[in-house]
């Protein structure tokens, strides 16, 4: 009896806390032996976007590699054309919606909500507003009592505009400020963002080590904490990788993956020992140093370094990539 009034005032906390959507909070499950585990309050977050040109895909990625939750794309029925987003014309097809009140865009997909109760809403600023396929996604279901964080890509229009109307369209929804990140944003910039937030995200520090093998040599490398490195990482976790590397330009070797990577480039300044991610589908690991808009992936140890140029001694080398035991 004691159990089921403990479990009763338990229950009756929880669900108090759960009408609050200002704070993420854990939930509890029960698993089918009975046992009570937790599980991340990150499973009920989805980031949720629209994107036309791959800006605002790309920090809904890095978003939801960092906070480890869904990720959801909404699909427009009809994809907009680089003709239809060609501002210049009065009569493109973008124009015409958002001189139009009552646009409003069909959906392809299906999007539920019900599972959430933290929504980040990504999206591109059209004209310093939202693009009215966003109002399609509002219109499409009701999250009153939800947390909403919205979040877009613009070279310099507000976001504040666009986040009255996601409060119109959803009066009762607890709306957030939100943040707008330009074209080249880093990983760095979102995930501050993130953390300012205080979503009590539950972050598992993984030192992600491999092992790169030239012919009896073998090096160690240390991968960066993001989410193309946490990528690679995986990967080769699964299957060691064996590439054919091919000397260019006088400061790298570099091949193709075989698969492509999530893509987060930024112009940097590379050195002696970097591994870079180069299209998304290429890696590099340079000797020399260069100036590019790259992914790095992680470095090479730094006592490796000085052999560089005698490990990488022929015009192409085979290389075996694996994941460090232990």
């Amino acid at each position: 009896m004691k159990k089921i009034l403990y479990f009763l005032v338990f229950l009756s906390l929880f669900l108090t806390g759960c009408s609050n959507n200002s704070n993420i909070i854990d939930n509890i499950t029960t698993d089918e032996s009975g046992t009570n585990e937790e599980v991340k309050s990150n499973l009920n977050i989805a980031v949720i976007y629209f994107s036309a040109t791959n800006n605002t895909e790309n920090v809904a990625t890095i978003i939801s590699n960092y906070l480890d939750c869904e990720l959801i794309e909404i699909i427009p029925t009809i994809s907009y054309t680089s003709a239809d987003l060609n501002y210049n014309n009065s009569d493109c097809r973008a124009n015409q919606e958002q001189n139009n009140p009552n646009s409003r865009p069909e959906i392809k997909n299906s999007i539920a909500v019900e599972k959430y109760n933290t929504i980040f809403i990504g999206y591109p600023i059209w004209w310093g507003k939202l693009p009215k396929i966003i109002c399609t996604f509002f219109d499409s279901c009701d999250l009153s009592e939800y947390t909403i964080i919205p979040f877009c890509t613009s070279g310099g229009s507000s976001i504040q505009t666009s986040v009255s109307e996601i409060k119109n369209l959803e009066p009762k929804a607890n709306v957030l400020g939100g943040r707008r990140f330009s074209s080249n944003i880093s990983n760095e910039e979102v995930i501050e963002w993130l953390k300012s937030l205080d979503l009590n995200v539950k972050e598992e520090n993984i030192d992600m080590k491999i092992e790169i093998i030239i012919d009896d040599v073998s090096m160690i490398a240390t991968l960066d904490d993001n989410p193309s490195s946490k990528e690679f990482y995986e990967h080769i976790k699964e299957n060691n990788l064996t590439l054919k590397l091919e000397e260019y330009g006088g400061f790298e070797y570099v091949g193709p993956l075989g698969f492509s990577l999530t893509r987060n480039d930024e112009s940097i300044n590379t050195n002696p020992g970097d591994i870079i991610l180069y299209n998304g589908n290429q890696i590099s690991i340079m000797y020399g140093s260069n100036s590019w808009s790259y992914t790095k992936l992680g470095k090479i140890d730094t006592k490796f370094i000085n052999n560089l140029n005698e490990i990488f001694k022929n015009s192409d080398v085979v290389i075996t990539i694996k994941v460090m035991e232990g």
